[in-house]
């Protein structure tokens, strides 16, 4: 069976890329939404969480929020 898993974070990225993984997985960096285009994710607001978050309006996030595909 092949795993595909979609995830356009770097820190999930990150760990992904360093973790032996079995051929039937497969990774794409970008996420799935309901639509075509772009999303803009805030990083985590503590230093010890992963998660980033979804920013949904313009002017929410932080300085440091990034747009990826």
């Amino acid at each position: 069976m092949t795993v595909h898993a979609f995830d356009p974070t770097p820190l999930a990225l990150e760990w992904l890329r360093g973790q032996a993984l079995p051929p039937p997985f497969v990774l794409h960096d970008v996420g799935i939404a309901d639509y075509d285009g772009s999303a803009r994710f805030a990083p985590p607001a503590r230093a010890d969480w992963d998660s980033f978050s979804m920013v949904r309006r313009s002017g929410m996030g932080t300085a440091e929020s990034r747009a990826w595909v």
